[in-house]
C-alpha cells in the first residue's frame, strides 16, 4: 500500500473533462488515497480521478429520506385502435402550446398535430417538402416565450416556425442554419430574452473534427451570437469501436448497454451533462460554467434474460458482419443512469436504470441542486421524449406492436397508510 496524490482536473474552461489531452487540464482540487500498486494498475488513472471527486469537491445527494411522488396517468392520445390525426408514425417531440394545447411532432408524417388536454385532436399543419411550411425528417419541437411553436428541420437544415391563433396551426417563417445543421436532434430551447439555443456539429477555430456545439442564436439572425463545445468523452470510453475491415475500410461497431454520454437543455439557458456509468451529474448556466454537482445512489441492475439474449445476438451479428473478434463484450449490468433531463420548473431529472419491466424512477433536484424528491411512473411510459411542465407531464409509450401514443400524467405526493407524506 501507498499513498496516492489525486487531483480533480478540469479543461481551461473549469468542466470536469472526457478529454485525454493533458495539455488542456489544471489541477482544480486534489486529495490522497491509500491504495495498492494493483489496483492503480488495475482500475486505472481516470478511474481513480472520478473516485476522487467526493473529497475533491462535495456535491449535492439525492441520499434517503427525501419526499417521493407518483406519476398517475390522465388522457392518452393515440393507441392500436386509434385512426386519423392521433395515429401516429414516430413520435419525435411532445410540447406544451398555449391554451392547455400539447403539440406532438410526427417524423413519418413530417406534420405537427395539435391536441387538447383531454386528448380531442385540434389542428395539424406541415408536410413533407422543403417549401414553405414543411418538413423533412423533423426531431425536436418547443415552445418559444411568445407562445410560437418551433419545430426541428433537420432534412432542411431549418427550423420552422408554427404560430397558433384560435384552433388554428399556421406555419409563418423559417430559421436557416449556417452553422450546426448536422448533429443530435432535441426539443428547441429558450432563453429568458427569447434566444434560442441550438445544438449542431461545428468545425473547432483550430480546425480538426466536428464537436458537439451549443449555439446562441437571435431568432431573426442566421448568425450565432455564441457559441460552446460540449465536451464528449473518447468514443471507446462509451461504447463505440472502430474496426478495421478489408481493403483498408473502417466501421464502426456499438457495444450493447455500454456507457452514454447524456445531455439536456432546460429553458432559460441552462444544460446538463453525465456519463451514464458514473452516477454524478453536472449542472451548467448559459455561459457553460460549472453550477453544481448532483449524485444519485443507483442499486445496481442486472440485465435481463432477454436483455442479455438481445445483446447476445448483437455481438453475434457484429462478430460475423466483422469476421472476427470484437474489442469488447456485454456487461453484467446496467449502466446506473438512464437518461437526464429538465422539467419547465427547471429541476434536473435523473432517471436510474431499473430491473425489466419495473415502474421507472428519478431523483429530482431543484435549480439549487438540492434534492426535490425521488418520482416513479409506469414502465412503459418515457418521459425522455416527452414534455415535462411543473406537475403535469406528457410521456410516450409504446405497445408490444411498437404503436407509439402519447399518456398525460399528474405528479402526486406518494403518502403512508397512516395518510402523512414520507
Amino acid at each position: 500500500m501507498f499513498d496516492v496524490s489525486l487531483c480533480l482536473i478540469a479543461d481551461v474552461t473549469g468542466n470536469i473533462p472526457f478529454t485525454r489531452n493533458p495539455s488542456r487540464m489544471s489541477p482544480i482540487a486534489c486529495c490522497t488515497l491509500r491504495a495498492s500498486r494493483s489496483s492503480v494498475a488495475r482500475v486505472g488513472l481516470f478511474a481513480l480521478l472520478v473516485a476522487s471527486a467526493a473529497c475533491a469537491e462535495p456535491s449535492a445527494d439525492a441520499g434517503t429520506g427525501v419526499a417521493q411522488y407518483g406519476l398517475v396517468e390522465g388522457a392518452t392520445i393515440g393507441g392500436a385502435d386509434d385512426e386519423g390525426p392521433s395515429a401516429f408514425g414516430q413520435i419525435a417531440g411532445v410540447a406544451f402550446a398555449p391554451g392547455g394545447r400539447i403539440a406532438v411532432l410526427d417524423n413519418v408524417y413530417h406534420e405537427v398535430r395539435l391536441f387538447a388536454d383531454d386528448g380531442r385532436f385540434v389542428s395539424r399543419a406541415g408536410r413533407e417538402g422543403s417549401g414553405p411550411g414543411e418538413l423533412r425528417s423533423p426531431y425536436g419541437l418547443g415552445v418559444a416565450p411568445d407562445g410560437v411553436i418551433w419545430v426541428r428541420d433537420n432534412g432542411n437544415g431549418r427550423y420552422v416556425r408554427f404560430a397558433l391563433t384560435g384552433d388554428s396551426l399556421q406555419a409563418t417563417t423559417t430559421l436557416a442554419l449556417s452553422e450546426g445543421v448536422q448533429g443530435p436532434g432535441i426539443a428547441p430551447t429558450f432563453g429568458d430574452g427569447g434566444q434560442l439555443f441550438h445544438l449542431g456539429l461545428a468545425s473547432s477555430p483550430t480546425g480538426g473534427a466536428m464537436t458537439l456545439t451549443r449555439f446562441t442564436m437571435a431568432v431573426d439572425a442566421r448568425e450565432p451570437s455564441a457559441r460552446i463545445a460540449v465536451v464528449e468523452p473518447p468514443p471507446d470510453s462509451i461504447g463505440q469501436f472502430a474496426v478495421a475491415m478489408g481493403g483498408g475500410a473502417t466501421r464502426y461497431f456499438y457495444q450493447p448497454y455500454a456507457p452514454l454520454f447524456l445531455h439536456t437543455h432546460a429553458a432559460g439557458g441552462d444544460w446538463a451533462r453525465a456519463v451514464s456509468s458514473i452516477a454524478t451529474v453536472e449542472r451548467y448556466n448559459v455561459a457553460g460554467t460549472l453550477i453544481h454537482r448532483v449524485t444519485v445512489r443507483p442499486e445496481p441492475v442486472a440485465l435481463s434474460t432477454a436483455e442479455q439474449a438481445r445483446a447476445d445476438s448483437i455481438i453475434a451479428r457484429d462478430r460475423a458482419t466483422a469476421g472476427r473478434e470484437l474489442p469488447f463484450s456485454v456487461p453484467t449490468t446496467k449502466q446506473p443512469l438512464r437518461a437526464i433531463y429538465f422539467d419547465h420548473a427547471g429541476r434536473l431529472w435523473v432517471e436510474q436504470s431499473v430491473p425489466q419491466g419495473g415502474r421507472r424512477l428519478a431523483d429530482v433536484f431543484d435549480a439549487s441542486g438540492a434534492p426535490f424528491g425521488r418520482v416513479t411512473w409506469p414502465a412503459e411510459i418515457d418521459l425522455n421524449a416527452g414534455a415535462l411542465g411543473a406537475d403535469l407531464m406528457a410521456g410516450v409509450a409504446r405497445d408490444e406492436l411498437d404503436v407509439q401514443r402519447v399518456v398525460l400524467l399528474r405528479m402526486q405526493a406518494v403518502t403512508t397508510r397512516a395518510g402523512a407524506t414520507p
